[in-house]
């Protein structure tokens, strides 16, 4: 005695893949449609070295943790990189190399264009 079960019933569609509830994906458009993510996490990736992540600090490339990640950006606008490649102007308030902490080899360059070492 077997039942009858209809894929299309359970939520696959036509090529045998489930849809999300959440989120749909289309490989005809090649766009994710579905419900707003209100909360939680979203993890794009599957090990901790190829991971984007939104999640409550903002968003982390890179590794699984916010800190850890070689490139993060917070909710204020902060963010972290490891390395970088900037085209254009830089505009700021301040500059600090290596840090605001006065050290023999620190550079530092304040908002009236004063200069300073150490």
């Amino acid at each position: 005695m077997y039942k009858e079960i209809n894929l299309l019933d359970l939520g696959y569609d036509k090529n045998g893949v489930k849809e999300s509830s959440l989120l749909n994906w289309s490989s005809v458009n090649n766009e994710i449609t579905g419900q707003d993510i209100t909360s939680g996490t979203l993890t794009i990736g599957n090990n901790s070295d190829d991971v984007a992540k939104f999640g409550k600090d903002g968003l982390s490339i890179g590794a699984e943790d916010f800190d850890d990640a070689p490139f993060n950006v917070d909710y204020e606008g902060n963010f972290k990189a490891t390395s970088a490649t900037i085209s254009g102007s830089i505009t700021g308030s301040e500059l600090h190399i290596p840090d605001e902490n006065t050290t023999a080899n620190s550079l530092h360059i304040e908002t009236d264009g004063d200069t300073f070492w150490g």
